[in-house]
């Protein structure tokens, strides 16, 4: 195979994105990463990780706006000096980056996420005209779910349906099923038959966790178990976890609510000991936490989004609620009743990852042309 050149636009901060990087490992020549500003904070770390690509040295000035208009024209001197034969774009929400993006559309691909096409998450026709410049003009845009393609249409209604694409992304094989964890729970002095419910989303007012964390309180009250919250400390808001920690202090259940910074490479160790992962966010895609949620078989209760149906299935394998009282009494629930594991196979296909880089690795080939 013809040796290529790619370029590829990423936030590799991310967790996630190193394992979507390294799917082109697989085509011959340079790949160059051009990372998101303030990646650099973790510099000698993540420059190890991704030893094996040429990472480019972006700006990390203070001004945030210095940042946007600098990584325009670095964008644009690497394209027009380099001609990529494929570009990689991990996220839209870039600003006027997009517009150089946009016209070099035809060798490029868009991964979206949940904050690039959801309209509530995209606020104002400033942010959304650039989304917009950019997956009109791109040669594919993949969504993680049938559902988000239904928000680019709203976004977009003149929109190619023919070049969005789902690609889901899969899940790794450690979250399938993964064995109770007798270690953790010792760490956390936790019995082996105690129910945790673990709060996995991002620390902060978007995902209403304080909500959750005042539902587990009434819970605790009206049921008088020893059951135990963790909540996520990820995307920590510390003005908004002191607003929480207030909360948890007026109550007496203070030692059953855990505080955590859990790591996506322990994930699959936290999901082995819990009865059930909680969500409520404001609106979504499809999250990775809840397809891994998924594929470890543990109950997910999260409020009832149009964006989870095509996974989520109320009473099977998820306790869903339209208002927050009603989490309250589902608490209960999730410690009596019997999980479904879905048979549905599209939803095996949505979670096998081998598939899903297949999938992406197609679109790749289309535009490579081999």
């Amino acid at each position: 195979m013809e040796s290529k050149k790619i370029i590829i636009f990423a936030d590799i901060k991310s967790v996630l994105l190193f394992d979507r990087v390294s799917i082109l490992d697989t085509i011959p020549g340079e790949k160059i990463v051009v990372p998101n500003a303030d990646a650099f904070e973790n510099s000698k770390i993540l420059l190890e990780k991704y030893s094996k690509h040429n990472i480019v040295q972006v700006s990390n000035s203070k001004y945030r706006w210095l940042r946007y208009l600098l990584s325009t024209f670095q964008t644009a001197y690497l394209l027009f000096k380099i001609k990529p034969d494929l570009i990689i774009i991990h996220w839209a929400s870039r600003l006027t980056q997009n517009i150089v993006l946009g016209l070099f559309g035809s060798k490029a691909i868009v991964s979206t996420m949940g904050g690039d096409v959801c309209k509530i998450q995209t606020p104002g026709k400033f942010k959304q005209f650039f989304i917009k410049f950019l997956l009109r003009r791109v040669n594919f845009i993949t969504v993680k779910s049938k559902e988000m393609m239904s928000k680019i249409k709203d976004l977009i209604p003149d929109i190619e349906v023919e070049k969005v694409k789902v690609v889901s992304w899969g899940v790794d094989p450690r979250f399938i099923n993964p064995s109770k964890n007798l270690d953790l729970l010792n760490e956390l002095n936790l019995g082996v038959d105690q129910k945790v419910f673990i709060s996995i989303r991002s620390l902060t007012p978007f995902y209403r966790v304080k909500e959750i964390v005042e539902a587990f309180i009434l819970y605790k009250i009206k049921y008088n178990t020893d059951d135990v919250l963790i909540v996520s400390e990820q995307g920590l808001d510390k003005i908004y976890k002191n607003s929480i920690i207030k909360k948890i202090n007026a109550s007496k259940f203070s030692k059953s609510i855990i505080f955590k910074q859990i790591n996506h490479a322990e994930m699959q160790d936290y999901l082995s000991i819990c009865t059930a992962i909680i969500s409520n966010t404001y609106s979504d895609g499809l999250p990775q936490s809840m397809m891994e949620a998924v594929a470890a078989q543990k109950w997910i209760m999260s409020n009832d989004l149009k964006e989870y149906h095509g996974m989520l299935f109320n009473t099977k394998n998820a306790l869903l609620f339209t208002d927050i009282s009603g989490l309250v009494d589902l608490f209960a629930k999730a410690r009596e009743a019997q999980y479904i594991k879905t048979t549905d196979k599209s939803i095996a296909h949505l979670l096998n990852q081998n598939e899903q880089n297949k999938a992406y690795l197609e679109l790749c080939h289309k535009i490579l042309k081999i």
